[in-house]
């Protein structure tokens, strides 16, 4: 049974022309969705940990994620 899509928080796009429009981290998976309104999941054991606290850091700031 699939897990319910955890809620998006509007990205910042403090930059502006990012393609992402919002994101949600849930345990050690960091979920984007992009403006096309796919959604797609980056999970630390796939992306390694720096990338994956990287990548969470730049969600919570909203630039440098896109």
């Amino acid at each position: 049974m699939p897990f319910p899509a955890p809620p998006l928080q509007p990205y910042g796009n403090r930059h502006g022309g990012s393609g992402v429009r919002a994101w949600a981290i849930t345990g050690d998976t960091l979920s984007v969705e992009f403006v096309d309104g796919a959604v797609y999941d980056y999970r630390r054991q796939d992306i390694g940990p720096r990338l994956f606290t990287a990548a969470c850091a730049a969600a919570r700031a909203g630039r440098g994620l896109s």
